[in-house]
């Protein structure tokens, strides 16, 4: 059985004979870097043979991008304006989150805009030899998803996170204007690739959460986010797509309602530092798919700690729906050794589900 059906079968609520265990959302690059001893600078997915999802290579950014500019640069740090059209100061040599200074959306107008470069028919958005990537893309022995940016995240990569919170309060027509501009963008992006190929999944970003609760209120999400992810996810299962999940980090406890709702199945990566436990998430949610949850910290602390997670995991395994990986990319504060020995003994864990 091929990793692929092994992935889709989970999705599904089986449980394949051989279990699809992964890195969902990879390494730290400090962790590539610590590790190159082990691995000889091989990346580490590679060198460990693990399996991973296939992106289905459509471009939902801006076409044409913004023109890439350095205008201060140290060896310490360097502030650029990207292919976003945001300008912000970057700690080289650090996978740290940089310091956004500017945004490209400050007014309607700034929006009205951006839309020229939002058209989602560009031919440029698609590779030219599409339906040779299509044809191969249906051959993989690896899951194969479409991902993009959702509603939510539409309006936080392009405007200054302040001035979004209060334009939910103060500006809510402004606000379901973009978002229900996104949504047909995103249904419109993705029919040329729905014409030829079906992908196994969906995945959206959203990262809409703190350490303890949602940025904005479900109120405001089930008003001006919810609506958004109904028209999308709506057209997508009626074109053909089985599974669509939605990624955030932080706490998205309160939001689970209104992701299945919206019409998502699953969620990733659950992440442990912020509160949320995937068992609790199975007992609420039975039928939701969940990635992630192995709790990244604990992992850093010794295999007894280890051991803790796998037996959680199996738990979660065992009942279903379920794919265990840390809940973020894995940090260098977790040792090669310790990450051998995790892999190792998740797989005879999972294993002893299917006998």
């Amino acid at each position: 059985m091929t990793y692929r059906k092994s992935f889709i079968e989970v999705l599904n609520f089986k449980l394949p004979e051989s279990p699809p265990i992964t890195e969902y959302l990879f390494f730290w690059p400090e962790t590539e870097r610590n590790w190159s001893q082990y691995t000889g600078g091989e990346p580490i997915i590679s060198h460990l043979g693990l399996p991973h999802s296939v992106p289905v290579p459509i471009d939902f950014n801006f076409v044409p991008a913004f023109d890439e500019t350095v205008h201060e640069e140290t060896d310490e740090h360097m502030v650029v304006t990207d292919v976003f059209g945001t300008r912000k100061r970057i700690i080289k040599n650090s996978s740290a989150m940089p310091e956004y200074l500017e945004f490209p959306i400050k007014t309607r107008g700034d929006f009205i805009a951006l839309k020229e470069r939002l058209n989602p028919l560009s031919p440029e958005r698609y590779p030219k030899n599409w339906h040779e990537v299509a044809e191969n893309l249906k051959k993989s022995e690896y899951p194969v998803y479409a991902g993009s940016r959702g509603p939510f995240a539409f309006l936080r990569d392009f405007i200054r996170f302040e001035d979004l919170m209060a334009m939910f309060c103060d500006e809510g027509e402004f606000i379901g204007e973009m978002t229900d501009f996104h949504a047909e963008f995103s249904c419109r992006l993705w029919d040329k690739m729905l014409d030829s190929f079906v992908p196994d999944y969906a995945t959206f970003g959203e990262d809409m959460a703190y350490k303890g609760a949602s940025m904005v209120s479900p109120a405001m999400v089930r008003k001006f986010i919810l609506p958004a992810w109904k028209k999308i996810n709506s057209h997508l299962r009626r074109r053909g797509i089985r599974h669509i999940f939605v990624d955030s980090d932080g706490n998205t406890e309160e939001l689970l309602p209104l992701f299945a709702e919206g019409g998502f199945d699953g969620t990733y990566p659950v992440e442990r530092a912020a509160g949320m436990d995937p068992e609790k998430i199975r007992e609420k949610h039975p039928r939701f798919v969940i990635i992630g949850g192995i709790d990244k910290i604990a992992a850093s602390s010794g295999r007894e700690a280890i051991d803790a997670e796998i037996e959680k995991a199996a738990r979660l395994y065992a009942k279903g729906g379920y794919i265990p990986s840390f809940d973020h990319s894995v940090p260098p504060t977790v040792s090669y050794e310790d990450y051998r020995y995790y892999l190792d003994e998740l797989k005879k864990a999972l294993l002893n589900v299917t006998r």
